[in-house]
Protein backbone atom coordinates (compact mmCIF):
# COMPACT_ATOMS: atom_id res chain seq x y z
CA UNK A 1 0.00 0.00 0.00
CA UNK A 2 2.69 2.07 1.36
CA UNK A 3 4.07 0.93 -2.82
CA UNK A 4 1.34 2.35 -4.12
CA UNK A 5 1.03 5.70 -2.47
CA UNK A 6 4.60 6.22 -2.38
CA UNK A 7 5.04 6.20 -6.25
CA UNK A 8 2.05 8.26 -6.83
CA UNK A 9 3.67 11.05 -4.86
CA UNK A 10 7.51 10.96 -5.88
CA UNK A 11 5.74 10.81 -9.55
CA UNK A 12 4.11 14.07 -8.59
CA UNK A 13 7.31 15.66 -7.17
CA UNK A 14 9.63 15.05 -9.63
CA UNK A 15 7.87 18.03 -11.75
CA UNK A 16 9.45 19.97 -9.05
CA UNK A 17 12.53 18.72 -9.81
CA UNK A 18 13.08 19.49 -13.21
CA UNK A 19 13.02 23.58 -12.19
CA UNK A 20 14.69 25.80 -10.32
CA UNK A 21 11.78 28.80 -10.05
CA UNK A 22 8.56 27.48 -9.63
CA UNK A 23 5.54 29.28 -10.77
CA UNK A 24 2.36 29.64 -9.00
CA UNK A 25 0.83 27.67 -12.09
CA UNK A 26 3.23 24.93 -11.54
CA UNK A 27 2.85 24.28 -7.66
CA UNK A 28 -0.85 24.38 -8.69
CA UNK A 29 -0.18 21.42 -11.13
CA UNK A 30 1.73 19.48 -8.55
CA UNK A 31 -0.74 19.79 -5.28
CA UNK A 32 -3.58 18.96 -7.86
CA UNK A 33 -1.75 15.62 -8.41
CA UNK A 34 -0.76 14.85 -5.30
CA UNK A 35 -4.87 15.23 -4.76
CA UNK A 36 -5.49 12.53 -7.16
CA UNK A 37 -2.65 10.34 -6.19
CA UNK A 38 -4.16 10.39 -2.69
CA UNK A 39 -7.70 10.09 -4.16
CA UNK A 40 -6.30 6.96 -6.08
CA UNK A 41 -4.95 5.54 -3.21
CA UNK A 42 -8.35 5.28 -1.16
CA UNK A 43 -7.71 8.07 1.05
CA UNK A 44 -10.79 9.22 2.63
CA UNK A 45 -12.14 12.09 0.24
CA UNK A 46 -12.52 14.45 3.76
CA UNK A 47 -9.08 13.44 4.75
CA UNK A 48 -7.75 14.39 1.11
CA UNK A 49 -9.50 17.80 1.00
CA UNK A 50 -8.02 18.75 5.00
CA UNK A 51 -4.43 17.87 3.92
CA UNK A 52 -4.87 19.96 0.54
CA UNK A 53 -5.61 22.64 2.33
CA UNK A 54 -3.43 22.54 4.95
CA UNK A 55 -0.07 22.48 2.43
CA UNK A 56 -1.94 25.19 0.14
CA UNK A 57 -2.19 27.37 3.04
CA UNK A 58 1.79 26.86 4.03
CA UNK A 59 2.63 27.06 0.79
CA UNK A 60 1.26 30.83 0.14
CA UNK A 61 2.74 31.48 3.77
CA UNK A 62 5.97 30.81 3.54
CA UNK A 63 5.73 32.24 -0.16
CA UNK A 64 7.57 29.45 -2.34
CA UNK A 65 6.41 30.56 -5.59
CA UNK A 66 9.44 32.17 -7.04
CA UNK A 67 11.53 31.19 -4.78
CA UNK A 68 15.08 29.75 -6.16
CA UNK A 69 14.79 25.46 -5.50
CA UNK A 70 11.70 25.60 -3.34
CA UNK A 71 11.71 21.38 -3.47
CA UNK A 72 12.91 20.77 -0.10
CA UNK A 73 11.10 22.74 1.26
CA UNK A 74 8.02 22.03 -0.37
CA UNK A 75 8.76 18.06 0.78
CA UNK A 76 9.00 19.28 4.61
CA UNK A 77 5.57 21.19 4.03
CA UNK A 78 4.21 17.83 2.54
CA UNK A 79 5.90 15.60 5.58
CA UNK A 80 4.50 17.78 8.12
CA UNK A 81 1.14 17.51 7.04
CA UNK A 82 1.68 13.79 6.45
CA UNK A 83 2.43 12.89 10.06
CA UNK A 84 -0.21 15.17 11.16
CA UNK A 85 -3.31 13.39 9.70
CA UNK A 86 -1.56 10.09 10.66
CA UNK A 87 -1.78 11.32 13.74
CA UNK A 88 1.51 13.32 14.95
CA UNK A 89 2.77 10.96 17.54
CA UNK A 90 3.50 7.46 17.79
CA UNK A 91 0.81 6.01 20.67
CA UNK A 92 2.15 2.80 22.47
CA UNK A 93 -0.35 0.04 23.82
CA UNK A 94 0.40 0.63 27.88
CA UNK A 95 0.57 -3.02 29.52
CA UNK A 96 -0.60 -2.44 32.86
CA UNK A 97 0.27 -4.53 36.22
CA UNK A 98 -0.25 -6.86 37.72
CA UNK A 99 -2.96 -7.99 34.62
CA UNK A 100 -3.16 -6.43 31.45
CA UNK A 101 -6.55 -7.06 29.37
CA UNK A 102 -6.52 -6.61 25.70
CA UNK A 103 -9.91 -6.87 23.48
CA UNK A 104 -9.34 -7.34 19.52
CA UNK A 105 -12.62 -6.63 17.53
CA UNK A 106 -13.27 -6.45 13.68
CA UNK A 107 -14.81 -7.83 10.90
CA UNK A 108 -14.37 -11.24 9.77
CA UNK A 109 -10.71 -11.69 8.20
CA UNK A 110 -9.82 -8.61 8.85
CA UNK A 111 -6.56 -10.89 10.65
CA UNK A 112 -7.94 -10.59 14.20
CA UNK A 113 -6.47 -14.30 15.50
CA UNK A 114 -2.99 -14.07 13.63
CA UNK A 115 -2.54 -10.46 15.34
CA UNK A 116 -3.56 -11.64 18.75
CA UNK A 117 -1.26 -13.76 18.75
CA UNK A 118 1.46 -11.60 17.08
CA UNK A 119 0.67 -8.80 19.62
CA UNK A 120 1.39 -11.96 22.87
CA UNK A 121 4.89 -12.41 20.95
CA UNK A 122 5.65 -8.47 20.67
CA UNK A 123 4.56 -8.03 24.28
CA UNK A 124 6.25 -10.99 25.44
CA UNK A 125 9.64 -10.24 23.15
CA UNK A 126 10.03 -6.44 24.34
CA UNK A 127 9.21 -7.63 28.19
CA UNK A 128 5.81 -6.11 28.75
CA UNK A 129 4.60 -9.32 29.65
CA UNK A 130 6.38 -12.22 31.39
CA UNK A 131 3.41 -14.77 30.85
CA UNK A 132 1.06 -13.86 28.31
CA UNK A 133 -2.61 -15.93 27.53
CA UNK A 134 -4.51 -15.72 24.66
CA UNK A 135 -8.21 -16.00 25.36
CA UNK A 136 -10.60 -17.88 22.00
CA UNK A 137 -13.59 -15.72 22.36
CA UNK A 138 -14.89 -16.86 19.00
CA UNK A 139 -17.02 -19.85 19.21
CA UNK A 140 -18.62 -19.17 15.63
CA UNK A 141 -15.66 -19.97 14.01
CA UNK A 142 -14.14 -23.17 15.13
CA UNK A 143 -11.11 -23.09 12.73
CA UNK A 144 -10.40 -19.80 14.30
CA UNK A 145 -10.15 -21.68 17.81
CA UNK A 146 -7.55 -24.43 16.18
CA UNK A 147 -5.70 -21.64 14.20
CA UNK A 148 -5.14 -19.63 17.82
CA UNK A 149 -3.95 -23.32 18.80
CA UNK A 150 -1.66 -23.41 16.76
CA UNK A 151 -0.32 -20.12 16.23
CA UNK A 152 0.23 -20.30 20.40
CA UNK A 153 1.72 -23.93 20.13
CA UNK A 154 4.05 -22.53 17.50
CA UNK A 155 5.18 -19.18 19.80
CA UNK A 156 5.19 -20.70 23.08
CA UNK A 157 2.33 -19.17 24.26
CA UNK A 158 -0.42 -20.75 26.18
CA UNK A 159 -4.29 -20.50 24.73
CA UNK A 160 -7.27 -20.78 26.69
CA UNK A 161 -10.69 -22.35 25.06
CA UNK A 162 -13.59 -23.40 26.64
CA UNK A 163 -16.99 -25.37 25.26
CA UNK A 164 -19.06 -22.05 26.29
CA UNK A 165 -20.95 -18.66 25.77
CA UNK A 166 -17.97 -15.96 24.54
CA UNK A 167 -19.32 -14.59 28.45
CA UNK A 168 -18.52 -17.12 30.25
CA UNK A 169 -15.29 -17.96 28.63
CA UNK A 170 -14.07 -14.44 29.31
CA UNK A 171 -15.00 -14.84 33.04
CA UNK A 172 -13.34 -17.94 33.46
CA UNK A 173 -10.15 -16.96 31.61
CA UNK A 174 -10.01 -13.44 33.92
CA UNK A 175 -10.15 -16.19 36.86
CA UNK A 176 -7.58 -18.93 35.40
CA UNK A 177 -4.70 -15.70 34.41
CA UNK A 178 -5.16 -14.93 38.48
CA UNK A 179 -4.33 -18.13 39.76
CA UNK A 180 -1.78 -19.02 37.52
CA UNK A 181 0.08 -15.47 37.57
CA UNK A 182 -0.53 -14.41 34.10
CA UNK A 183 0.15 -11.15 33.56
CA UNK A 184 -1.54 -10.04 30.12
CA UNK A 185 -4.46 -11.06 28.34
CA UNK A 186 -5.49 -10.69 24.61
CA UNK A 187 -8.86 -11.79 23.59
CA UNK A 188 -9.55 -12.53 20.16
CA UNK A 189 -13.35 -12.20 19.59
CA UNK A 190 -15.59 -12.93 16.96
CA UNK A 191 -16.36 -11.14 13.87
CA UNK A 192 -18.74 -10.70 10.85
CA UNK A 193 -19.21 -10.59 7.50
CA UNK A 194 -20.76 -6.91 8.22
CA UNK A 195 -22.06 -5.03 11.35
CA UNK A 196 -24.82 -6.78 13.45
CA UNK A 197 -27.05 -5.87 16.37
CA UNK A 198 -25.82 -9.41 18.17
CA UNK A 199 -22.51 -8.82 17.58
CA UNK A 200 -22.11 -5.50 19.26
CA UNK A 201 -24.54 -6.83 22.03
CA UNK A 202 -22.04 -9.21 22.65
CA UNK A 203 -18.98 -7.22 22.67
CA UNK A 204 -21.23 -4.66 24.87
CA UNK A 205 -20.91 -7.90 27.30
CA UNK A 206 -17.54 -8.39 27.23
CA UNK A 207 -16.62 -5.02 28.02
CA UNK A 208 -18.44 -5.32 31.11
CA UNK A 209 -17.19 -8.55 31.83
CA UNK A 210 -13.52 -8.02 31.13
CA UNK A 211 -13.03 -3.99 32.17
CA UNK A 212 -10.13 -4.01 29.97
CA UNK A 213 -7.63 -1.78 29.57
CA UNK A 214 -7.45 -1.10 25.71
CA UNK A 215 -10.15 -2.15 22.50
CA UNK A 216 -8.07 -2.31 19.94
CA UNK A 217 -9.68 -2.16 16.54
CA UNK A 218 -8.23 -4.78 13.71
CA UNK A 219 -8.55 -4.34 10.19
CA UNK A 220 -6.45 -4.65 6.61
CA UNK A 221 -5.13 -2.26 4.13
CA UNK A 222 -7.73 -3.98 1.75
CA UNK A 223 -10.53 -2.51 3.15
CA UNK A 224 -12.30 0.17 1.13
CA UNK A 225 -14.28 3.21 2.12
CA UNK A 226 -16.13 1.10 4.34
CA UNK A 227 -13.90 0.63 6.94
CA UNK A 228 -14.23 4.24 8.40
CA UNK A 229 -18.30 3.67 8.84
CA UNK A 230 -17.64 -0.10 10.74
CA UNK A 231 -14.94 2.05 12.70
CA UNK A 232 -17.39 4.31 13.94
CA UNK A 233 -20.42 2.07 14.88
CA UNK A 234 -17.89 -0.14 16.89
CA UNK A 235 -16.44 3.15 18.72
CA UNK A 236 -19.88 4.25 19.27
CA UNK A 237 -20.78 0.95 21.27
CA UNK A 238 -17.69 0.08 22.86
CA UNK A 239 -15.11 2.97 22.95
CA UNK A 240 -11.91 1.91 20.79
CA UNK A 241 -8.80 3.16 22.11
CA UNK A 242 -6.99 1.96 18.92
CA UNK A 243 -6.31 0.66 15.84
CA UNK A 244 -4.17 -2.60 14.08
CA UNK A 245 -3.75 -2.08 10.17
CA UNK A 246 -3.04 -5.71 9.00
CA UNK A 247 -1.80 -6.28 5.78
CA UNK A 248 0.54 -2.90 4.55
CA UNK A 249 2.78 -4.98 2.83
CA UNK A 250 0.21 -6.13 0.26
CA UNK A 251 -1.03 -4.69 -2.96
CA UNK A 252 -3.77 -2.52 -2.08
CA UNK A 253 -4.47 0.93 -1.77
CA UNK A 254 -5.04 0.80 1.39
CA UNK A 255 -5.40 4.92 2.63
CA UNK A 256 -8.68 4.15 3.61
CA UNK A 257 -7.36 2.22 6.62
CA UNK A 258 -4.75 5.46 7.62
CA UNK A 259 -7.92 7.82 7.09
CA UNK A 260 -9.08 6.33 10.39
CA UNK A 261 -6.94 8.56 12.75
CA UNK A 262 -8.04 11.86 11.63
CA UNK A 263 -11.66 11.07 11.12
CA UNK A 264 -12.16 9.27 14.39
CA UNK A 265 -9.36 10.06 16.29
CA UNK A 266 -8.56 6.78 16.94
CA UNK A 267 -4.77 6.43 17.21
CA UNK A 268 -2.97 3.21 14.88
CA UNK A 269 -1.04 1.78 17.10
CA UNK A 270 0.50 -1.08 15.45
CA UNK A 271 0.62 -1.87 11.81
CA UNK A 272 1.38 -5.73 10.23
CA UNK A 273 3.83 -5.67 7.56
CA UNK A 274 4.19 -9.75 6.73
CA UNK A 275 3.04 -13.01 7.27
CA UNK A 276 5.62 -13.50 10.13
CA UNK A 277 4.43 -13.69 13.72
CA UNK A 278 7.23 -11.68 14.35
CA UNK A 279 6.42 -8.90 11.82
CA UNK A 280 4.09 -6.68 13.71
CA UNK A 281 5.71 -3.45 14.24
CA UNK A 282 4.58 0.31 16.19
CA UNK A 283 3.03 2.82 14.20
CA UNK A 284 5.49 5.78 13.75
CA UNK A 285 3.38 8.16 11.87
CA UNK A 286 7.11 10.10 10.82
CA UNK A 287 8.04 6.86 9.48
CA UNK A 288 5.46 6.40 7.47
CA UNK A 289 5.90 10.03 6.36
CA UNK A 290 9.19 9.40 5.34
CA UNK A 291 8.75 6.17 3.68
CA UNK A 292 5.46 7.11 1.70
CA UNK A 293 8.08 10.38 0.39
CA UNK A 294 10.59 8.08 -0.63
CA UNK A 295 12.71 9.21 2.40
CA UNK A 296 13.64 6.12 4.00
CA UNK A 297 13.43 4.83 7.61
CA UNK A 298 16.60 4.55 9.25
CA UNK A 299 15.45 3.72 12.56
CA UNK A 300 12.61 0.76 11.41
CA UNK A 301 16.16 -0.67 9.46
CA UNK A 302 17.79 -0.25 12.13
CA UNK A 303 15.49 -2.16 14.48
CA UNK A 304 14.35 -4.82 12.06
CA UNK A 305 18.57 -5.41 11.86
CA UNK A 306 18.41 -5.76 15.95
CA UNK A 307 15.58 -8.09 16.21
CA UNK A 308 16.48 -10.45 13.36
CA UNK A 309 20.51 -10.46 12.86
CA UNK A 310 23.03 -12.52 14.61
CA UNK A 311 25.30 -10.04 16.46
CA UNK A 312 28.29 -12.38 17.00
CA UNK A 313 28.37 -13.36 13.76
CA UNK A 314 27.75 -10.06 11.84
CA UNK A 315 30.98 -8.90 14.32
CA UNK A 316 32.84 -11.60 13.22
CA UNK A 317 31.69 -11.10 9.64
CA UNK A 318 32.79 -7.54 9.88
CA UNK A 319 36.27 -7.74 10.80
CA UNK A 320 36.95 -10.63 8.00
CA UNK A 321 35.86 -8.11 5.45
CA UNK A 322 37.72 -5.62 6.85
CA UNK A 323 40.91 -7.92 6.95
CA UNK A 324 40.23 -8.84 3.37
CA UNK A 325 39.87 -12.70 3.66
CA UNK A 326 36.30 -12.86 2.64
CA UNK A 327 35.21 -16.31 1.22
CA UNK A 328 32.06 -17.56 0.20
CA UNK A 329 31.45 -19.44 4.00
CA UNK A 330 31.03 -15.55 4.75
CA UNK A 331 28.79 -14.35 2.15
CA UNK A 332 26.88 -17.68 2.71
CA UNK A 333 26.36 -16.44 6.06
CA UNK A 334 25.67 -12.86 4.87
CA UNK A 335 22.93 -13.60 3.01
CA UNK A 336 21.05 -15.46 5.79
CA UNK A 337 21.01 -12.63 7.99
CA UNK A 338 19.78 -10.39 4.69
CA UNK A 339 17.17 -12.87 4.19
CA UNK A 340 16.31 -13.20 8.37
CA UNK A 341 15.43 -9.28 8.16
CA UNK A 342 12.31 -10.14 5.73
CA UNK A 343 11.61 -9.27 2.33
CA UNK A 344 14.24 -7.93 0.04
CA UNK A 345 11.50 -5.76 -1.12
CA UNK A 346 10.87 -4.04 2.22
CA UNK A 347 14.45 -3.81 3.49
CA UNK A 348 15.76 -1.60 0.67
CA UNK A 349 12.86 1.20 1.11
CA UNK A 350 14.33 1.71 4.25
CA UNK A 351 17.44 2.90 3.46
CA UNK A 352 17.26 6.84 2.32
CA UNK A 353 17.92 7.66 -1.11
CA UNK A 354 17.40 3.98 -2.64
CA UNK A 355 13.28 4.73 -3.12
CA UNK A 356 12.60 5.02 -6.37
CA UNK A 357 16.21 4.55 -7.64
CA UNK A 358 15.75 0.70 -7.50
CA UNK A 359 12.78 -0.08 -9.51
CA UNK A 360 10.64 -4.01 -8.59
CA UNK A 361 12.37 -5.23 -11.25
CA UNK A 362 15.73 -4.89 -10.18
CA UNK A 363 14.28 -5.97 -6.50
CA UNK A 364 13.04 -9.13 -8.25
CA UNK A 365 17.02 -9.82 -10.03
CA UNK A 366 18.48 -9.01 -6.74
CA UNK A 367 16.05 -11.88 -4.79
CA UNK A 368 16.74 -14.61 -7.11
CA UNK A 369 20.38 -13.53 -7.11
CA UNK A 370 20.00 -14.54 -3.21
CA UNK A 371 18.30 -17.67 -3.94
CA UNK A 372 20.97 -19.09 -6.24
CA UNK A 373 23.51 -17.61 -4.69
CA UNK A 374 22.08 -19.85 -1.24
CA UNK A 375 21.69 -22.54 -3.48
CA UNK A 376 25.09 -23.19 -5.40
CA UNK A 377 27.20 -22.54 -2.11
CA UNK A 378 24.48 -24.91 -0.25
CA UNK A 379 25.70 -27.58 -3.00
CA UNK A 380 29.56 -26.84 -1.91
CA UNK A 381 31.46 -28.53 0.81
CA UNK A 382 32.86 -26.43 3.68
CA UNK A 383 36.19 -26.70 2.45
CA UNK A 384 35.59 -25.55 -1.02
CA UNK A 385 32.80 -22.05 0.78
CA UNK A 386 36.62 -21.61 2.57
CA UNK A 387 38.74 -21.74 -0.48
CA UNK A 388 36.74 -20.53 -3.51
CA UNK A 389 39.92 -21.36 -5.52
CA UNK A 390 39.77 -24.82 -5.32
CA UNK A 391 36.52 -24.43 -7.62
CA UNK A 392 38.47 -24.10 -10.71
CA UNK A 393 39.08 -28.10 -10.78
CA UNK A 394 36.22 -29.12 -13.44
CA UNK A 395 35.02 -32.48 -11.08
CA UNK A 396 33.98 -29.80 -8.50
CA UNK A 397 32.55 -27.17 -10.35
CA UNK A 398 30.38 -30.27 -12.21
CA UNK A 399 29.40 -31.96 -8.79
CA UNK A 400 28.01 -28.71 -7.59
CA UNK A 401 26.23 -28.25 -10.72
CA UNK A 402 24.80 -31.11 -10.93
CA UNK A 403 23.62 -31.48 -7.30
CA UNK A 404 22.49 -28.17 -6.95
CA UNK A 405 20.08 -28.10 -10.34
CA UNK A 406 21.73 -24.81 -11.69
CA UNK A 407 23.53 -24.39 -15.29
CA UNK A 408 27.09 -23.60 -15.78
CA UNK A 409 26.97 -20.66 -16.76
CA UNK A 410 24.67 -19.91 -13.92
CA UNK A 411 27.71 -21.37 -11.39
CA UNK A 412 30.58 -19.13 -13.45
CA UNK A 413 28.69 -16.12 -13.58
CA UNK A 414 28.11 -16.28 -9.10
CA UNK A 415 32.00 -17.21 -9.61
CA UNK A 416 32.77 -14.06 -11.11
CA UNK A 417 30.78 -11.82 -9.61
CA UNK A 418 32.03 -13.13 -5.90
CA UNK A 419 35.18 -12.43 -7.17
CA UNK A 420 34.52 -9.12 -8.29
CA UNK A 421 33.09 -8.47 -4.84
CA UNK A 422 36.12 -10.09 -2.88
CA UNK A 423 38.28 -7.51 -4.91
CA UNK A 424 35.53 -4.61 -3.65
CA UNK A 425 36.21 -5.54 -0.44
CA UNK A 426 39.63 -5.88 -0.52
CA UNK A 427 39.68 -2.12 -1.74
CA UNK A 428 36.84 -1.19 0.63
CA UNK A 429 36.32 2.76 1.18
CA UNK A 430 32.89 4.38 2.19
CA UNK A 431 32.42 5.13 -1.34
CA UNK A 432 31.64 1.59 -2.58
CA UNK A 433 28.55 -0.24 -2.46
CA UNK A 434 29.62 -4.03 -1.76
CA UNK A 435 25.99 -5.26 -2.91
CA UNK A 436 25.84 -3.06 -6.34
CA UNK A 437 26.28 -6.15 -8.46
CA UNK A 438 23.08 -7.72 -7.35
CA UNK A 439 21.04 -4.89 -9.11
CA UNK A 440 20.58 -5.31 -12.56
CA UNK A 441 18.83 -3.20 -15.41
Amino acid sequence: MLDFLSGRLQKSLTKMQKSTVISEDDLTSIIRDIKFALLEADVNLLVVKAFISDVKKQVIEQGLTGKLNPQQQFIKILHQNLVKILGNNSQQVIFKKPLSKIILVGLQGSGKTTTAAKLSLFAKNKKHSQKPLLVACDIYRPAAIEQLKQLGKQIGIEVFSQDATPQEIAKNAIQYAQDNDFDLIIFDTAGRLAIDEPLMDELVDLKKIIHPDQILFVTDALSGQDVINVAQVFNDRIKLNGAIITKLDSDARGGSALSITHLLKIPINFIGSGEKISSLEIFHPNRIADRILGMGDVLSFIEQAEQNIDHKQAEKLGKRMLSGNFNLDDLLNSLYQIRKMGKFSKIIKMIPGMAGKINDQQISNAESKIKLYEILISSMTLEERKKPKLLKQSSRKNRIIKGSGRSSSEFNRMLNEFEAMSKKIKDFSGKNNTFEGFFEK
